[in-house]
């Protein structure tokens, strides 16, 4: 039933077996020398035994491949378990990532691991496709928005592509499960007009902080937090750091964002620009963007709140909106897209698409240039 045979194109001895259905089949040994390639024969000829009696289990498997590892001097197989690759993945991580982004991982590893219960405690390599499945249907159980279901899945599946990359899995089981379709979440842009019936509306520190808004496309928490020291007012530039990638902004100052320092300029060089809005949290029912909404209500603006599909509420209509009004009041004024990504740290143009708006007059403009037929 089993033999060894060697192909003449090929340097390598073959190994020659028959399937229980009656297949020839044929695997090379990767061995040159008839020596090597007879010791490697008994091996497997006692695994295929096993396996036609049915009694090949996972411990015998990986002490098989172990065996035949050190026989020829190769490094051992990884006792990966689940949970003991996701703990490294994890150390790995932690290196360029940010405390949020590891509690939101942390969350999706703790539900992933409780869904495949004793497996976690087993080989990385017994994870299959059903396993994933079986997460996602939990989570769908949950009632979890689609896009907070997508975010879980990338997750797994980054880290099983980990595993594979290192030669730890065949393949990765995560991209067999498909991703849901999330639907997208459009945010409006302000009128020029409702701007200035915010500024009309706002506090001395709130109306600062939509100068900056609409003239630097700047984030509410990175505005918020904004020091004396990051202003230089010789050379007209903001240097800060985004608090979302972490990464050093240099942005010009627009003229009337410059008078409108001038009004509210201090001695304190390290102090807070904007005082009563550096003290509280971006989010929550008394954070920032809470407090926006209230100020665009009393202003006589629409937020536009609408029901996610988590049954959260969500504004269409947000001080983010002045990131979006910033980019598009550039784009219809001709401003290049290269320009525009340099003010509001987009790295990809598809992202700057998304926060650009074209008016009604600029449409107009561009079809009406077309020539008559």
């Amino acid at each position: 039933m089993f033999s060894l045979r060697k192909h003449p194109l090929s340097p390598y001895w073959l190994y020659c077996y028959r399937t229980p259905d009656g297949r020839q089949k044929t695997k090379s040994t990767k061995c040159d020398k008839r020596k090597d390639a007879e010791r490697l024969k008994v091996k497997w000829d006692e695994q295929f035994e096993k396996a036609k009696k049915n009694s090949l289990t996972e411990v015998a498997s990986r002490q098989f491949m172990h065996e035949i590892r050190q026989d020829f001097g190769l490094k051992t197989l990884s006792e990966d378990t689940v949970e003991s690759f996701i703990q490294r993945w994890m150390e790995g991580t932690r290196i360029d990532s940010k405390p949020a982004t590891i509690e939101s991982y942390n969350k999706v590893i703790k539900e992933f691991l409780n869904v495949i219960e004793e497996k976690s405690k087993k080989s990385i390599s017994l994870i299959e496709p059903s396993d994933i499945e079986a997460f996602r249907k939990h989570r769908l159980s949950q009632k979890v928005s689609n896009s907070t279901l997508n975010h879980g899945l990338k997750i797994i599946r980054s880290i099983f592509g980990s595993a594979f990359k290192q030669g730890l899995i065949p393949t990765n089981p995560a991209l067999a499960v498909r991703l849901p379709k999330v639907k997208s979440f459009k945010k409006e842009v302000f009128l020029v007009e409702e701007v200035r019936q915010l500024i009309a509306t706002a506090s001395d520190d709130w109306k600062t902080a939509i100068y900056f808004g609409v003239y630097t496309a700047m984030r509410l928490n990175d505005v918020a937090k904004l020091r004396w020291s990051s202003i230089d007012l010789q050379n007209k530039e903001i240097t800060f750091i985004e608090s979302k990638n972490d990464k050093e902004m240099k942005i010009v100052i627009n003229k009337c964002l410059e008078k409108r320092i001038h009004e509210i300029v201090s001695d304190e060089p390290n102090g807070y620009l904007m005082k009563s809005l550096a003290v509280k949290s971006g989010g929550g029912r008394s954070g920032l963007s809470s407090d926006f909404i209230k100020l665009m209500i009393k202003a006589g603006i629409d937020p536009q709140i609408i029901k996610s599909e988590s049954g959260r509420n969500q504004s269409r209509k947000s001080f983010h909106s002045l990131r979006y009004t910033c980019n598009s009041l550039m784009a219809n004024d001709g401003v290049t897209q290269e320009v525009r990504k340099s003010v509001t740290g987009h790295k990809s143009s598809r992202v700057n698409d998304h926060y650009t708006r074209f008016g009604k007059a600029k449409q107009r403009e561009a079809v009406d240039n077309l020539p008559d037929f």
